[in-house]
């Protein structure tokens, strides 16, 4: 699963994700196609992620083979052990989107270059006759702010296109918040979400 997840951020930014199942797979991969850098998480079936770096250093530099290590249990943040391996990064489960961006961008050298948005930003909310906000199911509404914040842009759009077949009176509102999240502009977004209201009868002045 998180595997998917990895794979459904990075693909659509133009990374080639080539994944591995265990850590003797991993190493077969790696001596097949030599990646430009290795997630290696450190829970797995049979050789676990530690076992599989130090077999991987056998055979690549840090600097021929980048490693970052996931995990979910923040003890396996070991700064001594990640050094003595030559790994270059931690990054903790569940994973959120703009620390791994960051990881990446540390440990490739990137820089993102994100698309342009000329002039002022659309107008927020599409709006019922009279021009008032279209009020936002609350659940939905603290479910898109939370993934905001976190930075999960997987699952931020992934609950907005859940929305889109569970609201299709708000087909307008999505598709804006759609366009913030594709762009990873999750403040915008949020700025969004605090302008709409929380229920119907919050878009009514007595």
């Amino acid at each position: 699963l998180h595997r998917q997840l990895l794979a459904g951020l990075l693909v659509p930014l133009g990374f080639t994700v080539l994944e591995a199942a265990s850590g003797q797979e991993c190493l077969e991969v790696v001596q097949q196609h030599t990646p430009d850098l290795l997630l290696l998480d450190i829970t797995m079936d049979g050789l676990d992620g530690w076992q599989t770096a130090r077999l991987v250093r056998e055979r690549f530099t840090a600097r021929q083979l980048p490693i970052v290590f996931v995990s979910a249990n923040l003890f396996d943040n070991q700064p001594e052990q990640l050094e003595a391996l030559g790994c270059q990064g931690f990054v903790a489960k569940p994973v959120l989107e703009s620390e791994l961006l960051d990881a990446l961008q540390r440990t490739l050298k990137l820089d993102w270059v994100r698309e342009p948005v000329d002039g002022p930003p659309p107008s927020p909310v599409a709006g019922p006759p009279g021009g008032l906000p279209v009020a936002l199911p609350p659940e939905l509404r603290e479910d898109l702010l939370r993934l905001a914040r976190q930075g999960q842009a997987v699952a931020l759009r992934q609950r907005l296109w859940s929305a889109h077949s569970q609201e299709p009176a708000l087909a307008a509102t999505l598709a804006q918040m759609q366009s913030y999240a594709d762009r990873f502009d999750f403040q915008s977004l949020m700025t969004l979400l605090r302008v709409a209201p929380e229920n119907p009868d919050e878009s009514h002045v007595p």
